[in-house]
């Protein structure tokens, strides 16, 4: 039986665009999570060849630039494309480049990906490309949608032409529209529309290819699987696991009609062994296998620590009327290494309101609520409110510590007249403060003199003015605001 090789692509036979540089260096399938999934490509005969280079921003999962000439790396690897050591799939050697008569109307763009198997309906729109120089050298590294959607690398393959038509997805971020794309079986229909024309392939190859601290030969290899192809083809890319993104899950399918398709060879060589955790029990399987284990996790089971922690703050620190709002802000975190679902705030004084209800490992949110002072807190000294965040693990509740705030009331000073030591020369005045703290305030007589003092906590100040400053009306002010006013003692002897 033949083995169908990756599509490989001939020397260029056209100059690049003006912004290429001649040579390019082909180092695998870098899809980047954080914002971008790419591939770096250069422009063969209009179509893309895969270029694996991080660039130096430090955004691409901790991948180091490698950058070598065309001519001593990827030019030398050119020749190995259909070595025994390239991954064996099915044989496409025989199938015609004719285009069956049911696909008369081709070279259409592709908009809508249907997978029955995984539940995945999702549009498709093209993706473009960004330039990256790294040093004197320019790079063109493929774009992802940012939303749920699959990107169609243009130029790839137009439907219903001879080619490789080439789709890749974010797995962990923006919808995470291939998340499931590992859980496809070889024999899954993948439907792809344009307009309302259909077009079905089956799957014939599933791969979890490793793409990092690997070599760059290895890296090399696994581009090879979305360069251009002589055969009717589609590929479908994403990166995997969700934790660490070291490897790549390749996808390839066949249109129905192939006749290759029913002699599909056994997949075991392209179905690596992976470690998961199902049902708390560690066990090693074959990639092909993961749809036999719904809600897997990937790695050895750990002790499994549900847990959410909980800081309050409080804007305002004082209130002093009935009416007055009370502003506070919730930080909750998921600090246990699983995902919560169900989560909240609840406050023993006040209805929290919060942002989502589902947190990640690592992930937070800040939750917010309001409340207003009532009659029955103008007969204490303070309102102190505890709150908890809560969520679920499955159906098993977690609960935070709890946290409080405490705001004081605060209690106007009071300011009276009293006789002082000399009535002839001075007035005497007497601040009482009953806060339990110290409280600064401002005094001026009408007309006169006027000064800043302080009262301490639960005690009075005594202070004195001079005799015939202004009209002899103090003033009492906090922040600017005037709380008393008293008019100078008299009958003082």
């Amino acid at each position: 039986m033949v083995g169908l090789l990756p599509p490989t692509s001939t020397p260029p036979t056209s100059t690049p665009p003006t912004s290429t540089p001649p040579w390019m260096v082909m180092v695998g399938l870098l899809l980047i999570v954080g914002g971008a999934v790419g591939v770096w490509v250069n422009f063969r005969n209009n179509l893309p060849s895969p270029f694996d280079i991080a660039d130096a921003s430090g955004q691409n999962d901790n991948f180091l630039p490698i950058i070598a000439p065309a001519s001593s790396d990827s030019g030398s690897k050119e020749g190995s494309a259909t070595q025994a050591a390239a991954p064996t799939v099915i044989t496409d050697e025989s199938y015609p480049l004719a285009i069956p008569p049911e696909h008369q109307s081709v070279g259409l763009i592709p908009d809508r990906l249907v997978i029955p198997s995984i539940d995945l309906d999702a549009p498709i729109i093209p993706v473009s490309y960004k330039e990256i120089k790294v040093g004197d050298q320019v790079y063109y590294q493929w774009l992802a949608p940012d939303q749920f959607a699959v990107g169609w690398q243009d130029p790839s393959t137009l439907l219903g032409l001879p080619g490789n038509t080439v789709l890749n997805g974010h797995h962990n971020a923006f919808g995470k529209v291939f998340k499931d794309l590992v859980r496809l079986d070889i024999g899954d229909v993948i439907i792809i529309y344009s307009g309302s024309q259909e077009f079905r392939y089956q799957v014939v190859a599933k791969m979890l290819l490793p793409e990092r601290f690997v070599p760059l030969s290895t890296r090399m290899e696994n581009a090879r699987w979305i360069a251009p192809s002589t055969d009717e083809r589609i590929t479908l890319i994403t990166c995997w696991p969700a934790d660490s993104n070291t490897h790549r899950v390749v996808v390839v399918a066949f249109p129905i009609d192939n006749p290759n398709i029913s002699s599909a060879p056994d997949q075991t060589a392209q179905s690596p062994a992976i470690t998961i955790c199902y049902d708390n029990t560690t066990m090693t399987i074959n990639v092909s296998d993961l749809s036999q284990y719904p809600d897997y996790r990937e790695g050895a089971c750990t002790s499994q620590t549900p847990e959410l922690t909980i800081k309050k703050s409080v804007t305002e620190t004082s209130y002093t009327l009935v009416g007055d709002r009370l502003h506070y802000s919730y930080l909750v975190t998921n600090t246990g290494n699983v995902s919560l679902i169900g989560v909240g705030v609840a406050d023993d004084k006040t209805t929290v309101s919060c942002p989502k209800t589902n947190l990640d490992l690592a992930e937070f949110m800040t939750c917010t609520a309001t409340y207003t002072v009532k009659n029955a807190d103008m007969s204490v000294e303070n309102i102190t409110n505890k709150a908890y965040a809560t969520g679920l693990f499955g159906d098993v509740p977690v609960q935070s510590d709890p946290d409080s705030q405490t705001v004081v009331r605060f209690f106007k000073l009071i300011l009276s007249a009293i006789c002082a030591a000399d009535p002839n020369a001075q007035n005497g005045w007497q601040v009482v403060n009953n806060n339990p703290y110290p409280v600064n305030f401002e005094y001026a007589i009408d007309g006169g003199v006027s000064g800043v003092s302080t009262v301490p906590a639960n005690s009075m100040a005594i202070f004195e003015t001079p005799v015939g400053s202004g009209t002899g009306v103090m003033g009492l002010y906090e922040g600017g605001l005037l709380q008393n006013n008293a008019s100078a003692a008299t009958g003082c002897q």
